[in-house]
């Protein structure tokens, strides 16, 4: 991608200009990047630390109290017997979640090794509720600025769209694009295969048509990508609005089970008979 800017750009006599985009696409997709890391590292740090909180809580906090009401027999609530089950398991087995996280892990690296298992993989992600529609918008955004400032640099529409098609990260997309090249090839228009494809959104088809139409294919790319660009990160800040408030609300329903079973345990001891 860098090489043929800068080839494109000697050729043609602008190696300035060349370099200058490259360097403006270089701190468009390092920010984009920087923004989707800082905006998840709060939720990452609430799983953590609550998920270790409430791991502390069952294997050190609550075996205590288990001694405790081990006289009480079936004087323990429902709610109370089903903690100290849960508490014991996960005594007895807790390193049975980090091997079967690394044979999940371990699992999906082989599938998607296997022909075919990485277009499934991300046919899912595209589809999926919400991530689908977030990845889609992060691909059309990278593949606007990325075929925009190509074309723009000087590199030819057909270079350039080969040299998308390898630094496309989901493989259904790079399959479209394989086909749009092949149909641009033919002498068809760049919108055409796009809209056949159906995976890139009407906005932005009809937007790359208007540049076609307009002879300023290049500018109008720019523009679909920035305005995906700004669609991602008001994605992002809504979707982590609504995430924050629901992870500390389940982690606070847990530990509120946890607390109210034990309550309910010790209250029932006053009912006993010494």
């Amino acid at each position: 991608f860098y090489i043929n800017m800068v080839k494109a750009g000697e050729a043609g006599g602008v190696l300035e200009s060349a370099l200058d985009r490259m360097g403006e696409f270089l701190e468009t997709s390092q920010e984009l990047k920087d923004y989707i890391a800082s905006s998840l590292a709060y939720p990452v740090f609430l799983v953590i630390v609550g998920g270790l909180s409430i791991i502390i809580l069952m294997i050190y906090v609550i075996p205590k109290f288990a001694i405790i009401f081990s006289d009480l027999g079936d004087a323990i609530p429902m709610s109370t017997r089903i903690l100290l089950v849960v508490s014991q398991y996960l005594r007895a087995f807790w390193w049975l979640f980090p091997v079967m996280a690394a044979a999940g892990i371990f699992s999906v690296i082989q599938y998607q090794k296997r022909p075919g298992g990485r277009e499934k993989i991300d046919r899912w992600k595209m589809g999926a509720p919400v991530i689908g529609g977030l990845i889609r918008k992060i691909e059309v955004a990278r593949f606007a600025r990325t075929l925009g400032t190509l074309i723009k640099s000087g590199v030819p529409i057909l270079k350039a769209i080969d040299l998308v098609k390898d630094i496309m990260s989901n493989k259904i997309i790079c399959r479209a694009m394989a086909n749009v090249y092949n149909r641009v090839k033919e002498g068809d228009r760049l919108s055409r295969p796009l809209e056949d494809a159906r995976i890139f959104p009407n906005m932005a088809v009809k937007m790359i048509t208007v540049g076609e139409e307009s002879g300023n294919l290049e500018n109008m790319l720019i523009r679909v990508a920035e305005n995906y660009e700004k669609a991602v990160k008001n994605t992002i800040r809504r979707f982590i609005s609504l995430l924050e408030p629901a992870m500390i609300l389940c982690m606070g329903v847990i530990v509120a089970f946890i607390v109210i079973s034990m309550l309910t345990a010790i209250f029932s001891m006053n009912d006993m008979p010494f």
